[in-house]
Parts: structure tokens; C-alpha cells; sequence
């Protein structure tokens, strides 16, 4: 999951249930329509293909922020 979607999970030594939470995080992106890194701080989205696309667009611009400076 870390090589193919940039997603890793911090500390997951702790974590007792990864099943449920990649089900809790998978329904958080396609039910409600949340993004995981802005969490509803920002917009708000109405489809899974429109978070889907913020999330993607978002990431590229992190990253090649993060590489440009």
C-alpha cells in the first residue's frame, strides 16, 4: 500500500484491527466523501470521484512542493 498509494500507517505495531481501519477509512473517502488529509477542515465534496481527484491533485502538489524548495 505505501509504494503503490504514498499511504503508510504510522506506529502500526499498536494497531489491533487493520482490516477495520482501512474499511473505517475506505468508507470515510466513498460515503462521506472526506478527505483524509484535510479531514472536513476544507470543502466539501458531493461525489467519491470528486474527493478522489482532490486527494490526487493534492498529493501531486504537496509533493512537488515539497521537492522544489
Amino acid at each position: 500500500m505505501t509504494s503503490e498509494h504514498s499511504f503508510f500507517i504510522p506506529d502500526i505495531e499498536y494497531l489491533i484491527d487493520i482490516e477495520g481501519l482501512i474499511k473505517y477509512l475506505g468508507e470515510k473517502i466513498s460515503i462521506a466523501n472526506v478527505c483524509l488529509y484535510c479531514n472536513e477542515r476544507g470543502k466539501a465534496f458531493y461525489s467519491l470521484e470528486a474527493v478522489q481527484k482532490h486527494m490526487v491533485s493534492f498529493l501531486l502538489f504537496f509533493f512537488s512542493s515539497f521537492f522544489l524548495t
